[in-house]
């Protein structure tokens, strides 16, 4: 851990340097406060999570070690970049969609997946366990089956291109709230006390089944509302309702898990 904390310091600091330089440097996207607050505030907000869970449940020797809060803290930082360069990945470019083309509802898809990522990397802190190597483990489990429930999503109703072509702002704002559910799922799926390799595959397909199904509803849902046009800022106000609903079906979901 040791030899990891100054070049993983070094790369979290110098990958977030790169991302803040390019929102200052992207002279068309000044003209959007509203864009800019949400992608400089969302990174530190999503610090903030995974500081305040290693804080209350991660294990008793990281909790009382300033140290290993540190390390755990860069390795969360480095997580959260990497999430954003597979968000690119998946049809949604930061710097080309949101920056460049100040496309309000790539946006709020992209703060979504941050959170939703960073969710993913904070349940892999909780709870006891022999090191790093089982937050990687479960930190990959987690994030891998987020990123891949998001591709189905996208695939089965064409997402990205609604998003980045069509600028359907309500249709970002849905999957926005959804991802923060389904990151609040994958999430609650892996954290708890380590026992095993086997133990933890196990516990996963048991507990984080419910990803499969909070995908399920999205689809007939996002069909119904994207069929339904409507005034912008009623269906913003019906979007939001939907994201808050995802999010707090998730969250009762993952309070009924509790820390096991």
């Amino acid at each position: 851990m040791d030899n990891f904390f100054f070049p993983g310091l070094a790369l979290a600091v110098g990958s977030w340097i790169y991302w803040y330089a390019a929102l200052h440097k992207v002279r068309s996207f000044h003209s959007n406060s509203t864009l800019k607050r949400l992608l400089r505030l969302t990174p530190p907000l999503c610090m903030l999570i995974l500081l305040a869970v290693l804080l209350r449940w991660s294990s008793s020797d990281v909790r009382s070690d300033a140290g290993e809060i540190s390390f755990y803290m860069i390795f969360g930082a480095i997580w959260l970049r990497l999430g954003l360069l597979l968000v690119s990945l998946l049809g949604i470019a930061v710097r080309e969609d949101v920056l460049e083309r100040k496309n309000r509802a790539a946006a709020w898809a992209v703060c979504g997946a941050m959170v939703g990522t960073m969710l993913c990397f904070a349940g892999a802190n909780i709870g006891s366990g022999p090191g790093p190597e089982v937050v990687l483990l479960c930190a990959f489990l987690s994030t891998t089956a987020f990123f891949g429930l998001w591709f189905c999503l996208e695939r089965s109703l064409g997402l990205a291109d609604r998003i980045t072509i069509e600028r359907d702002e309500g249709a970002a704002v849905r999957v926005g709230g959804w991802m923060i559910g389904l990151g609040l799922i994958l999430g609650g799926a892996v954290a708890g006390n380590w026992e095993s390799y086997e133990a933890t595959l196990r516990d996963f397909a048991h507990y984080g089944w419910a990803a499969v199904l909070f995908m399920l509803p999205a689809i007939p849902i996002e069909r119904y509302l994207s069929s339904r046009p409507a005034r912008r800022d009623l269906q913003l106000n019906s979007s939001f309702g939907v994201a808050a609903t995802y999010i707090l079906a998730a969250g009762a979901y993952v309070l009924w898990l509790g820390v096991r």
